[in-house]
């Protein structure tokens, strides 16, 4: 960047969001953005935090009345966004880091005039992708249940752009969850019955429901999407049955299953997926934990619930066919969940857009990192935190007491100019 050019460009949008918490000092997973559509700023059952409504351009908000089964989060189904008729396409554009992530749909048929399957089908689209075709909640999930749909995408423009594009009916959105695959591993199924790379299966209700739905996406590729059904515990589970035994000698035992990976999304909760081995047809998986059978469904992905914080768990997949013939366990994968939330303190998430243009519209190099600085006055900026890495899109202010504060950002760059400041935005923490 020329030295006379002086400060770096301060873009729009620099803060992009904010959320807070009280009664918590824990930062979420670096990278992670969970956000309530159409709703405020929410804590879920497993501590977890989810960020006001942002980052739509269209679409009308509105809250539904009614039971939400399958979910022990029912206030997060309750608000949602949806496309007019006559309205542009629903659609976000979130600031995120370049890298891969899986991404989480919230979905649940709340309305009495789309029970009825065929009455709401859309579309998901992310990156100019698509990565479920013809979506229908209700012949999913039915009505007034919680549907979780993922898929997995990579993000190299800074900003991750998601469309919802009607098929017949409303396209309708209840909560997102982003969270980065670590060091490039897929954390995705490779699909059921062909679906395409990218998409993995979707879940009626959290961890803890009786039954689930899986779907897997038909992708660009114009095949119909599938369907399977998985129990979400070791209990009850509405897999197909297997026997023990040899089965048949003509086909041998299927494959192992690939690519196993796990992720905390809490303190108490573990997610899973894996690829479908090739070869012989796979009627379903066996999950273990620490060597112990936990489950077994028909999905590749599973959620572990009721585990304890700050604690190592090892899991392994192996997989069975028809006739009951089991595979050998998959290489194993250590998942160590992170600490509960300390009560006593309150902390602040804010979300922002790297600047990527000096000020007279040549591109930034040298991005060092970003200053908050944040104060219990407009316009005063008593305390500076300091961010060091240019790839940063949000950061936890924490050890807040209660009293509104107001924020800012500044990007700097190596050789030490300074960007003006973002737009400020302000915060009320009540105990």
């Amino acid at each position: 960047m020329p030295a006379q050019q002086g400060r770096v460009l301060k873009t729009v949008l620099l803060l992009t969001s904010l959320t807070s918490l009280s009664g918590a000092t824990a930062a979420p997973a670096q990278g992670a953005l969970r956000i309530n559509v159409g709703g405020p700023d929410y804590v879920d059952s497993e501590g977890r935090r989810w960020s006001a409504d942002f980052g739509a351009s269209s679409g009308r908000v509105e809250r539904a009345r009614g039971p939400v089964r399958g979910t022990r989060d029912r206030r997060l189904f309750k608000t949602s966004r949806w496309q007019p008729a006559a309205g542009p396409v629903l659609d976000y554009r979130l600031p995120l880091a370049d890298g891969r992530y899986r991404v989480r749909f919230y979905f649940a048929e709340l309305d009495k005039s789309a029970f009825r399957k065929g009455r709401r089908v859309f579309h998901v689209r992310m990156e100019g992708r698509r990565v479920h075709r013809r979506l229908d909640v209700y012949a999913l999930a039915g009505a007034r249940r919680a549907l979780i749909t993922s898929a997995r995408v990579a993000v190299r423009d800074g900003r991750l752009d998601m469309e919802f594009v009607p098929v017949r009916g409303n396209p309708e959105l209840r909560a997102i969850e982003v969270t980065p695959v670590s060091g490039g591993r897929q954390t995705a199924s490779a699909g059921l019955g062909g679906s395409a790379p990218g998409a993995e299966t979707a879940s009626a209700g959290s961890a803890g429901s009786a039954a689930t739905t899986g779907t897997a996406s038909a992708g660009s590729g114009g095949s119909t999407a599938t369907t399977a059904t998985a129990s979400a515990g070791s209990g009850g589970s509405t897999a197909p049955a297997e026997t023990a035994g040899t089965g048949s000698a003509a086909s041998g035992p299927p494959g192992v299953p690939v690519g196993l990976a796990g992720q905390a999304e809490g303190p108490s909760t573990v997610s899973l997926s894996w690829q479908a081995p090739q070869g012989p047809a796979v009627a379903g998986y066996r999950i273990y934990r620490d060597g112990v059978q936990i489950a077994r469904q028909s999905a590749a992905s599973y959620v572990d619930s009721g585990l304890s914080p700050v604690t190592r768990y090892s899991y392994q997949v192996a997989a069975y066919d028809p006739q009951g013939q089991r595979s050998a366990r998959s290489d194993p994968v250590g998942v160590t969940t992170p600490a509960a939330a300390v009560q006593g303190s309150a902390a602040v998430t804010l979300s922002w857009l790297p600047p990527t243009l000096n000020v007279d519209g040549s591109p930034l190099t040298g991005l060092a990192g970003f200053k908050i600085r944040y104060g219990q006055a407009p316009g005063r900026s008593d305390t500076v935190a300091k961010v060091p890495d240019p790839t940063a899109s949000g950061w936890v202010i924490e050890g807040l007491s209660p009293g509104t504060y107001y924020f800012t950002v500044i990007a700097y760059t190596r050789g030490g100019l300074e960007s003006a400041p973002s737009n400020e935005v302000s915060k009320q923490i009540v105990r």
